[in-house]
């Protein structure tokens, strides 16, 4: 009977962490962020935000551009009347200098709103790269949609939810309607846009973090393109794991034998930026700047359209057998199955340097952490929707950073 009643665990009450901006990517104390005033009056009048209007031209959002706001006050304006705090320490409010409270709490470099998460939690940036029409927008799609809406969390304890409106609405938007509700392909990636999908992911152990989850939907072509690459090369380079997506269906050695086999129209007349060519740009931008001439960030790639590799099975197995991993769907439940995890990043490291050894042999050169993952986001070829959408493995390559970065455990089981 002494084990029936375990003393609860307390929750942990832990101090303010710095805040990392998922805008600017710039640091800074929990106390020394800025507050918008809900109002202007005397020497504080509206105007147009400076960091803000710099940040935007950056990014070239031409729509936020010269708009009057109401004034930002520093958290050490001398001026405001009062400070809030929440337990553990973390400034949340103040009172501001005409005496309305405010609890819009921005970065003081760029003057983005914050997610409420900032200063509480640490947050988890993810950059999802490949070349154009490798399906970026399409997997992130299914990937959040499974995280929120479906076993993702669950299966760990968790819940996950947008930390704002803003983002939920972006998310449902761009994202969400037109793939589960519309029953049509999300367009591709805005070249200009790089607006960050923040999330959280809250246990119900509360003897366990939360972390927020920010990703970033890098356009193929900004990529590749030198006049654009100041725009996501910062991106990158903050990020805490890259997710690498690959088409198969862009693989030189292969594109031939399954445009003949597959359902799906490939036009073998034009030659696109390869895998390759991307690893060429990330090393020329941010690999070569690191002192081992190689990156220690978590980096998965990513084969999507796994269910268009069937095209590939025969019974020699010359590229892949019928009784592959990639074709079995895996569920990681309370932990990372290290097992299954090594079933699949040896058989798809052994294929990728097989249909593009260039490919593979940068990849192991430059990536210091890396695994190998097949998904499909979708379960079918876009053409069989009929509103069904199956995808497998999806989670896969996002567990594999959280568990490399020591968020989530993982266990050897058959």
């Amino acid at each position: 009977m002494l084990g029936l009643f375990k003393k609860k665990e307390p929750v942990i009450e832990s101090k303010p962490v710095d805040i990392v901006c998922p805008y600017c990517f710039k640091k800074s104390r929990h106390d020394e962020v800025h507050f918008r005033m809900p109002k202007a009056g005397g020497k504080y009048k509206a105007e147009v935000d400076k960091l803000y209007n710099n940040w935007c031209d950056q990014y070239k959002l031409y729509d936020f551009l010269g708009q009057e706001k109401n004034p930002a006050v520093s958290a050490s304006d001398p001026d405001i009347q009062n400070k809030r705090y929440t337990k553990n320490g973390l400034l949340i409010e103040v009172t501001d200098p005409l005496g309305n409270e405010t609890s819009e709490r921005l970065c003081r470099n760029c003057h983005n709103i914050l997610p409420h998460t900032a200063g509480r939690t640490p947050i988890v940036i993810i950059s999802v790269i490949g070349t154009t029409s490798c399906g970026k927008t399409v997997y992130l799609s299914s990937l959040i949609n499974q995280l929120l809406n479906h076993d993702t969390a669950i299966n760990f304890g968790a819940s996950a939810m947008p930390v704002s409106q803003e983002i939920d609405y972006i998310y449902q938007k761009n994202y969400y309607n037109p793939l589960f509700v519309q029953n049509k392909m999300p367009q591709a990636t805005d070249l200009d846009l790089q607006f960050p999908l923040i999330f959280t992911l809250d246990f119900k152990d509360k003897t366990k973090q939360s972390i927020t989850l920010c990703f970033f939907d890098v356009a193929g072509e900004n990529v590749v393109n030198k006049n654009a690459l100041d725009t996501v090369a910062r991106n990158i380079q903050n990020s805490d794991g890259l997710l690498f997506l690959v088409d198969p269906t862009k693989l030189e050695s292969i594109r031939a034998k399954m445009a003949l086999n597959s359902k799906e129209e490939i036009d073998l007349s034009v030659r696109e930026k390869s895998p390759s060519d991307v690893i060429l740009a990330l090393y020329e931008n941010f690999i070569a700047k690191e002192d081992s001439l190689a990156t220690n960030k978590p980096t998965a790639v990513v084969l999507t359209k796994s269910d268009l590799l069937e095209t590939l099975v025969d019974e020699s197995g010359q590229y892949l057998k019928k009784n592959s991993n990639i074709f079995n769907n895996v569920i990681h439940k309370g932990y990372f199955n290290e097992t299954e995890y090594q079933n699949i990043n040896g058989e798809i490291q052994q294929f990728v340097n097989k249909v593009d050894r260039n490919f593979g042999n940068r990849f192991e050169n430059y990536f210091n952490k890396r695994g190998y993952f097949a998904v499909s986001a979708l379960g079918t070829n876009p053409d069989d929707l009929n509103g069904v959408i199956t995808p497998k493995r999806i989670d896969e390559p996002l567990l594999w950073i959280l568990h490399q970065k020591g968020i989530i455990k993982g266990e050897p089981r058959g």
